[in-house]
């Protein structure tokens, strides 16, 4: 607590020294009534800033988070998340050099990439000057500065990429993951001068958004390379000195620059520091337990409820459907052997025994396995359950006529050991068996973005950092071949109220059997293992 102790002193300092520059042009108002007589739009303007300021902030964490999966870390949303609040108030240090907490905080369930999170940041930090860079020139600021600094940031960018092609098993965002962080940028600042646009359009002096994204980018700039942290008693004075210059009269540019430093850089502050006082002990409490218990684990008593019951049961039918007359049209029939991998609660391998099949269940969590026991129990179910890890199955060779796992290979983080899971359910299979590989399709980059970002947050099954098969990039076994031909089924995402399954269903069976088709929220695709005459 003590170092909790010092950070709010740090902060309530800087907080001090912002709001007596604040004071200081405040003071040179005309009276109460410059502030009374704008009311209105100082409320408007504050709940329009802090909106955006969400917005930005939000995007920038999704920057953060794709830049860190872009170098290979796997970290779950949550706790990026986390790590990205607490680290917020230390953008009251120096050019910003306080987020480097974000390594140590990295580095407890990382700890041999370090130094990746330090590059993370400056590819981050570079990218923020050339944006902001490239926003001042539209105000005739900084042409020969802004080329200087496209300059390094493509330089940087090539040097440290080369770092990263010298260490085997690294990798560093390519050509496209950096034009996506670029974007995002560029997005991410361009509300900003929205809001500042919009400020001054609702204190009575509106200025053209080309002229407000150019004055913000150039005194943010300006303030940054002082080294004062946010620019304090730069870069607000600086952009009132702007405006003023450009035909707003001071007043207003005053009563803005407050309005939007408070709702931009001070509103950061006091999330980052109300998350820093509440989540802290969370936070490092998370960092520890994930290195000592697995997530399946902690969530097997709440796990059915995640997902809707709606959407859950009409998942199971179209798969278990599909399952089944693929079976029958194979060659296995009622009463063949089958194995569920990643059992979980045991809803798919009861659901198969009902049909006349001889079911397995697997799971690695002891507590997910006595849930689907339970399970079984109720619906007087025969399926018996085992705790295992896929990598390492307690059955012997050609033992099962199919098996299929659903939604569960992308837990398995590392290439390595999902190659070695789809091997070990290989050798488990019958020559000829049948192995479903049940998956989320994210080829689809809104399902993609959903899954890695959003679906973690809010569901908290996924956790952020899965490693996704997609239906075009199936791994190579020596001893079976996956079919060619995939089902690729649903768009309804899982959040959509029952009310509205039956109106959008044929929209979505269109869909399906549309060219879009390879764009669903999952696919199904088939290993077949290959006649024992065949397989050398």
């Amino acid at each position: 607590m003590a170092g909790i102790r010092w950070i709010g002193a740090f902060l309530a300092l800087f907080l001090l020294l912002g709001a007596g520059v604040s004071a200081r042009w405040i003071g040179k108002l005309d009276g109460p009534d410059a502030v009374l007589d704008r009311l209105g739009g100082v409320v408007a303007s504050l709940g329009l800033t802090v909106f955006v300021t969400i917005i930005n902030v939000s995007l920038r964490w999704v920057r953060w988070h794709f830049l860190v999966r872009s170098v290979d870390i796997r970290l779950k949303a949550e706790d990026g998340l986390l790590i990205y609040l607490v680290t917020l108030p230390a953008i009251l240090t120096p050019f910003y050099v306080g987020e480097l907490l974000r390594v140590a905080l990295v580095g407890r369930t990382h700890p041999s990439r370090r130094t990746d999170i330090i590059y993370v940041w400056l590819l981050e930090r570079l990218t923020d000057v050339l944006v902001l860079s490239l926003f001042a020139m539209l105000a005739g600021r900084f042409y020969v500065y802004g080329i200087v600094v496209a300059v390094v940031w493509i330089v940087a960018l090539l040097a440290m990429r080369l770092r990263f092609q010298a260490k085997r098993f690294r990798s560093w965002p390519g050509a496209f993951n950096v034009a996506v962080v670029l974007g995002f940028s560029i997005v991410a600042w361009s509300l900003v001068g929205v809001a500042l646009s919009g400020t001054l359009g609702l204190m009575e002096s509106p200025v053209r958004l080309a002229d407000a994204l150019g004055t913000f980018g150039y005194t943010t700039v300006v303030g940054g390379l002082t080294g004062i942290p946010v620019g304090i008693g730069v870069a607000g004075s600086l952009l009132v000195r702007e405006l003023a210059a450009g035909g707003v009269p001071l007043s207003a540019a005053i009563v803005s620059t407050v309005v939007f430093r408070l709702a931009t850089v001070w509103f950061i502050v006091a999330v980052g520091s109300i998350t820093l006082l509440l989540k802290w002990k969370n936070l490092l409490g998370r960092l520890h337990r994930q290195r000592s218990q697995d997530h399946f684990e902690q969530i097997a008593e709440t796990y059915e409820h995640r997902i809707p019951e709606h959407v859950r049961q009409r998942l199971l039918m179209r798969k278990v459907r599909y399952m089944q007359e693929t079976l029958q049209s194979l060659g296995p029939k009622d009463g063949a052997r089958g194995l569920d991998i990643g059992c979980g609660h045991g809803w798919y391998a009861c659901e198969m025994a009902r049909l006349g099949y001889r079911m397995v269940g697997v799971d690695r969590s002891p507590a997910q396995i006595r849930m689907a026991q339970r399970y079984a129990q109720e619906q007087n179910s025969e399926c018996r359950f085992v705790a295992s890890d896929a990598s390492k199955l307690p059955f012997d060779d050609n033992h099962f006529d199919f098996a299929y796992a659903i939604n569960v290979l992308h837990h398995v983080v590392d290439l390595q050991e999902q190659l070695q899971v789809l091997e070990e359910i290989v050798r488990v299979l019958k020559p000829g068996g049948v192995f479903f590989l049940q998956e989320i399709n994210t080829m689809n980059p809104l399902f993609r973005f959903y899954l890695g970002y959003v679906f973690p947050l809010i569901r908290g099954i996924d956790e952020g950092n899965e490693r996704w098969i997609r239906p075009d990039r199936l791994p190579r076994l020596a001893d079976a071949d996956w079919m060619q031909e995939k089902l690729y089924f649903t768009f309804l995402p899982d959040f959509i109220p029952a009310v509205l399954l039956k109106p959008l269903a044929g929209f979505e069976r269109y869909l399906e059997e549309s060219r879009l088709r390879r764009g669903s929220a999952h696919y199904v695709a088939r290993l077949v293992k290959r006649p024992a005459e065949n397989t050398t």
